[in-house]
């Protein structure tokens, strides 16, 4: 994609390593892996390091953010320690679990980090080198061209708002569709389907910002297909966008039975807030589990997975989630810490909640950023529309800031 790197270090078989500094230190033993280094990409930057590794054998190398992937002693006890960890001669759990301290690699085992090695810097890094291929679907591109709709297929959509540095926005779009609107084919014994999905973002000039393609195939076994249609299938696809307002078109066309869904929604990506306490969209969701916090996944978001909720519709007593964000909060000058009062309450839309819960679990702390991921239960609500209000105040700096996301309860 960007031609020849100027160095590449290999290592194809992979075997004893001793870590760089901003790795660690210390010896271990690695799967095979490659880094290729670049002096210059032009739209991507300067002094720009890819690392693949072969974890999985087969000689398939992938695209890395973490630098602890190929350690082949990763999870073993007492092996392949790190210099800060030969001194306690114990591994440290938290550089087995990745979980960071202050937004630092610390709490690895890792005390000489480089800036480019946090991992939003690894994940804009990403995000700017995963160029859009070439559009293959040109038939579900000339229906967007045409603004001609079509509704054979239904499909729902949601659009987020996460800040990734600066002024840039990562905007997951999330569709959904129901399984029974999809056409099943029965090959060899697998019951297989396949939707091609062309996304076109625009400004109101009509000017081309982002557009892709993709396909959904599923598979599913003669014991599965029947309740497989009973369930709604998703897609996400990840957008970087900056602040401003834009036009989506979608197309979804199932490649089985010929039928054309198509939408179109305005987008308005907020300006990133300078030196205030902000947040993030408020996702609704049915499932939150841990993740690896590499960006380019679908559903990834920070060190969770996010399954996006995109009915809306609740009935009092389920469980369901919330995931938000919060940025530009002060650091406890002894600690290096955030004091933030975390709370979520329901109230009518536009009105203030009667009372607020605490929010005192789900909390992941960053340097940059407050994660909050949290799975709970509806209150008993009588049926109607609410807006689920999220508040933070930052006690150090005084400043609040709430944020609300409507809600239907059946």
């Amino acid at each position: 994609m960007f031609g020849e790197p100027d160095r590449i270090e290999s290592h194809p078989s992979g075997g004893p390593y001793q870590r760089k500094p901003h790795e660690g230190g210390g010896s271990t033993s690695t799967y095979p892996f490659e880094v290729w280094e670049y002096r210059h990409i032009d739209g991507v930057g300067d002094d720009v390091e890819l690392e693949f590794v072969n974890d999985a054998g087969g000689n398939m190398y992938r695209l890395t953010l973490d630098p602890q992937a190929k350690d082949e002693l990763l999870h073993i006890p007492g092996m392949g320690l790190t210099d800060s960890e030969l001194l306690t001669g114990q591994k440290n759990p938290d550089r087995v679990l990745g979980i960071r301290d202050a937004g630092l690699a610390t709490n690895q085992g890792i005390n000489f980090e480089r800036a480019k090695d946090s991992p939003f810097e690894r994940a804009e890094l990403l995000m700017r080198i995963s160029k859009a291929p070439p559009i293959r679907f040109n038939d579900l591109r000339e229906v967007v061209t045409a603004s001609v709709s079509f509704h054979q297929l239904p499909f729902r959509v949601a659009t987020h708002f996460i800040q990734v540095g600066g002024d840039s926005f990562v905007v997951p779009v999330t569709v959904a569709f129901d399984n029974g609107d999809v056409s099943f084919k029965n090959q060899e014994g697998l019951w297989h389907s396949r939707l091609q999905v062309y996304g076109r973002v625009t400004t109101l000039t009509r000017r081309i910002v982002s557009e892709f393609d993709d396909e959904i195939a599923s598979d599913y076994g003669a014991a599965e297909i029947d309740g497989a249609r009973r369930r709604t299938g998703a897609y996400q696809h990840k957008l970087v966008l900056r602040p401003g307002r834009y036009k989506l078109d979608l197309v979804l066309k199932d490649a089985g039975s010929g039928r054309v869904g198509t939408t179109s929604t305005g987008l308005e990506v907020p300006a990133a807030a300078q030196g205030r306490l902000a947040t993030s969209s408020v996702v609704l969701c049915d499932e939150i589990q841990t993740a690896d916090g590499d960006l380019s996944q679908p559903f990834v978001l920070g060190f969770y997975k996010v399954r996006p909720r995109l009915d809306r519709a609740l009935h009092s007593g389920e469980d369901f989630g919330f995931y938000v964000e919060a940025y530009n909060f002060a650091l406890d000058q002894a600690s290096q810490a955030p004091r933030l009062e975390l709370r979520y309450g329901f109230a009518a839309p536009g009105a203030e909640p009667a009372s607020y819960r605490p929010v005192t679990r789900g909390v992941t702390f960053t340097r940059d950023r407050i994660a909050v991921a949290r799975m709970t239960q509806l209150p008993k609500l009588a049926p109607g529309r609410y807006d689920l209000v999220f508040a933070i105040r930052d006690t150090i700096t005084g400043q609040s800031v709430t944020t609300r996301t409507p809600l239907e309860v059946k």
